[in-house]
């Protein structure tokens, strides 16, 4: 895919106490004979200074897989793209993952790190309700190859809502992976409505130690039109402290043409002086819970609209100020793939 079929857009943006686009950048359409879509994660890679974006594609539109890019930032002309190649997720007997149906598990690809070490990465499935598969984490290289599986605890593999299952992923400084689920369990209650909030469950693994959960609380719907579908729930989390977490939450809303406009908001969460659920459940109220402050609302940031938000990172040399994200265009029609680079409000931002 020739470069120039790239679309570079507003290299900046005037400054604002909701942080400011730095620049963005449209990916291609298509790549090796499938389409480019779905994006629901990124990191990082240190050791090559690429990216790696992981695609919620089912194998519905090409085999499930990663992308691999580089990028460069200059202040006068933006975000490049200097070079992009598909990566095949494959299980641990080296097979591509198929489509749902088929009876052997299919994957639904929606958070990517890398681990500590930078030769590995953790990567997050949803799960395949059809064939029978719950949501799994899975350790793997570069190459897309699983090398590992990570045990969930029961409640957050058994008794998530199909397509709300995990979908954010970070690495705490200290070590520990922070998890969190996009929606409410079952028996935690319902999901977010216009005039309610709800309660979604992260949980922290820590080596040598069980599982620990804490509730975060997700807004309620933003917006919702009479007789339209519409939701929110976190799309994915970043550490920027042992027990602090930058989480991106995403509210949709169909319109009357049936596709769908997001409203998108970056928030601080603190689980400082939150309460470990795993064994006694969820707290009513807001003690007990995360606390959390607003770093960005994205239809402020973005009046023309964010699109549908779902995948954050650090860029490199500047953690805990600039973050590259990207939007899932659910492999729409004339909907592209876009990466932002934002700058966080330099009075908000969140230092470790």
């Amino acid at each position: 895919m020739a470069l120039a079929s790239l679309s570079l857009v507003g290299a900046s943006a005037a400054p604002s106490q909701q942080g400011r686009i730095l620049a963005a950048i449209d990916l291609p359409t298509r790549m090796a004979g499938s389409a480019v879509g779905g994006i629901s994660g990124l990191d990082h890679d240190r050791r090559r200074d690429a990216w790696l974006l992981i695609s919620d594609d089912k194998s519905d539109h090409g085999a499930a897989r990663l992308y691999s890019l580089r990028l460069s930032f200059d202040p006068r002309s933006g975000l490049t793209l200097r070079g992009m190649a598909p990566v095949i997720l494959r299980d641990s007997a080296g097979r591509p993952f198929p489509p749902p149906g088929t009876g052997r598990e299919a994957v639904d690809g929606e958070a990517i790190r890398f681990a500590p070490d930078g030769r590995h990465i953790l990567w997050a499935s949803e799960g395949d309700a059809r064939d029978g598969f719950g949501p799994a984490l899975r350790i793997g290289d570069r190459h897309g190859r699983t090398r590992a599986i990570m045990r969930l605890p029961p409640p957050l593999r058994d008794d998530g809502r199909p397509n709300r299952t995990i979908e954010g992923l970070s690495y705490a400084p200290d070590g520990p992976v922070w998890a969190a689920m996009e929606g409410p369990l079952l028996h935690d209650g319902p999901p977010s409505t216009a005039t309610r909030s709800a309660v979604v469950r992260f949980a922290r693994f820590q080596r040598g130690t069980p599982p620990r959960q804490y509730g975060y609380p997700i807004d309620p719907i933003i917006h919702q039109r009479p007789g339209r579908l519409a939701d929110n729930g976190v799309s994915d989390i970043l550490a920027v402290g042992d027990t602090r977490l930058l989480v991106l939450e995403r509210s949709g809303e169909q319109q009357g043409d049936g596709r769908f406009a997001f409203h998108c908001r970056l928030y601080l969460a603190d689980f400082r002086h939150a309460r470990d659920v795993t064994a006694s459940g969820l707290p009513d109220g807001s003690d007990g819970i995360a606390t959390k402050r607003l770093l960005i609302d994205f239809d402020r940031l973005m009046p023309e609209g964010s699109g549908n938000l779902e995948a954050m990172g650090w860029w490199p040399g500047r953690r805990g100020r600039w973050l590259l994200l990207a939007n899932d265009n659910n492999f729409a029609d004339g909907t592209a793939s876009r990466l932002m680079l934002v700058a966080l409000p330099e009075t908000l931002s969140p230092r470790r």
